[in-house]
Parts: structure tokens; sequence; C-alpha cells
């Protein structure tokens, strides 16, 4: 019951930055001489990083709602699939970020920003915790 309600948790964290991200931060940044530089600041494609950021993290919704809605019950294949594809696609997402203006590992760990912080710490032990509960059921 504990590794069920952990995931849970960490999952909907995941969501709650996704649909939140950058309403309470300054967005994605990058490294300069300065300190960090805003992607939002940018007039062109680099206050798209904020969204993409954030759109990373909403595809964990439908992991969400398929552990709500099978919480008694043992984890499926299907179950870890859509987990696992939508921890990908977030990690490719986040690198094509990355490609732009957006140092997501600066913006989390440097700037800091907590939202991010915590949402790249949820990825690993979310999926950590849905591969316990596959092995316990």
């Amino acid at each position: 019951m504990f590794l069920r309600t952990a995931h849970i948790l960490f999952v909907a964290l995941l969501c709650a930055v996704g649909f939140t991200y950058g309403s309470y931060t300054g967005g994605a940044a990058t490294r300069t001489t300065d300190g960090p530089f805003y992607c939002n600041e940018l007039h062109s494609s680099g206050g798209d990083d904020t969204a993409v950021i954030g759109f990373a993290f909403v595809l964990f919704s439908l992991s969400l709602l398929i552990r709500l809605f099978r919480f008694f019950k043992s984890v499926s294949r299907f179950e870890v699939g859509v987990h696992t594809v939508s921890l990908l696609a977030a990690i490719g997402i986040l690198f094509i970020a990355s490609l732009d203006c957006a140092q997501i590992f600066y913006t989390a760990f440097g700037v800091p920003d907590l939202h991010l912080a915590a949402a790249l710490l949820s990825l690993p032990i979310s999926l950590a915790l849905l591969i316990g509960i596959r092995m316990t059921s």
C-alpha cells in the first residue's frame, strides 16, 4: 500500500509541475556570465521552452489516471508501457528544449528552480516505485 501511494504522489507531482510550470517560476534559463538569462526574455522561439517543459510533465496525466483506476490491482504491462513511454517522451522533450535556449539542469539546480528540480527527481523515483509495485504484486 505504501509503494502504491508513494507512486501516485510522485506522478501527481509530475503532473502538477506540468500544469503549473512557468506560473510560479521564472521559467527556463541558461547560464551567462551575468547570471541566469531566462528564455522568456527572447522574442523569438526561446519563450516556448517554458511551455515545452511544462508539456513534458503533463504527459504523465494518463499514467496517473491509469494507476488511480487500478489502485488495488496489480500493475499491468500496459501500465508500465504507458509510464515508460511518458518517461522517454519527457526526456526527449527536455532534450529538445535544451537545444534551443534552456539548460535544464542549470535551471533546476543552478538557478535553483525547485519546481523543475522536484520533477526531475520524481522521474526516476516514480519509475522505480512502479517497478517495485509490479514485483511485489
